[in-house]
């Protein structure tokens, strides 16, 4: 179900609290360097004309994302494992949520399933990132050319690689990809975070 989102309806997104991108048992593209224009701390207004701040950290094999925002109810905080990958020059993220494994812990959990990111840096530095459509894979899995199951408020792919990417070649892009917006604006290194403009 297409929802185009802000930050605010980003986090709703991954908390599952939105109309969720479809998951999926595996992930895609060919392993790659994450663009070292992604890492660091950024920012960008929510809905609410509060701020919402997105930090991408790089890890042996991959990237830490860690997505936050205050409101009256207090702190909210996402953790996910970045595996990038590309497609013909796209850049995608395979996001697997991360978890403490107890209480305080410097061990983690990851998810089973994985989310699907494609993610960009426009010419005057700003990060876009876009989701994918539960709708394009449901009509898929529905009519038998991918394998996955559908209920009323999830879409879980497991068939394999080739033939999700497949899906989206065949897909028109504006159908398939969601931006989510505004853009994040880098917080510039010794400054305090502040809204994005």
């Amino acid at each position: 179900m297409r929802k185009p989102l802000a930050v605010a309806g980003l986090l709703a997104l991954l908390l599952g609290l939105a109309c969720e991108p479809p998951r999926s048992a595996k992930p895609i593209g060919t392993p790659a360097k994450l663009d070292p224009r992604a890492l660091g701390l950024w920012s960008a207004r929510m809905d609410d004309g509060d701020t919402g701040y997105l930090e991408i950290a790089a890890h042996e094999g991959g990237a830490d994302l860690l997505l936050f925002a205050s409101n009256s109810d207090g702190v909210m905080t996402l953790h996910y494992d970045a595996a990038p990958a590309d497609v013909g020059g796209v850049h995608y993220l395979n996001l697997r949520e991360k978890r403490m494994a107890s209480g305080f812990s410097d061990k983690f959990e990851l998810g089973a399933d994985y989310i699907f990111v494609k993610y960009g840096i426009t010419k005057s530095g700003t990060l876009e990132l876009w989701y994918m459509d539960d709708e394009v894979a449901k009509k898929a899995i529905e009519a038998g050319t991918l394998a996955g199951t559908t209920g009323p408020d999830f879409v879980r792919i497991t068939d394999e690689p080739p033939k999700i990417l497949e899906m989206i070649a065949k897909a028109k892009p504006d159908d398939l990809w969601v931006k989510l917006a505004p853009k994040f604006q880098r917080v510039k290194p010794g400054k305090l975070p502040g809204p994005a403009k």
